[in-house]
């Protein structure tokens, strides 16, 4: 997995090191309203750099937990059966790998993909 340059929090851990890793899924093939949804990855790691890491309620840092940021999967756009296919091939490299997947996406649908790779 490929280093990210603009990352989630400004994470720089190494996949190695890392317990986590969060990944886009810009995707909104589905959408009935109105589309745009496959924009938010890209959105949410610019506005969570803005977001502090220490939280005084837990009184835990999220700088103390080893996360990596695998940037956005590359999908087909348009081809949601791929897509979906896509998804879940990624989610079961970062379990087989023995690390948790924090997904952040587009629209609804892509749980589809990530639940079943976790259910495998």
């Amino acid at each position: 997995m490929t280093k990210n340059i603009f990352t989630f929090l400004g994470f720089e851990n190494s996949y190695h090191k890392s317990k986590a890793v969060v990944f886009g899924v810009p995707f909104d093939n589905t959408t009935s309203f109105k589309s745009g949804a496959r924009f938010a990855p890209q959105n949410m790691r610019e506005d969570s750099w803005a977001l502090e890491t220490y939280s005084p309620y837990l009184n835990k840092d999220l700088d103390d937990i080893k996360l990596f940021d695998g940037g956005n999967i590359e999908l087909p756009f348009g081809n949601t059966k791929k897509s979906l296919k896509k998804i879940k091939q990624f989610t079961a490299k970062i379990l087989n790998d023995n690390k948790i997947p924090i997904i952040i996406g587009g629209e609804h649908l892509i749980t589809s993909g990530v639940v079943k790779a976790m259910i495998k």
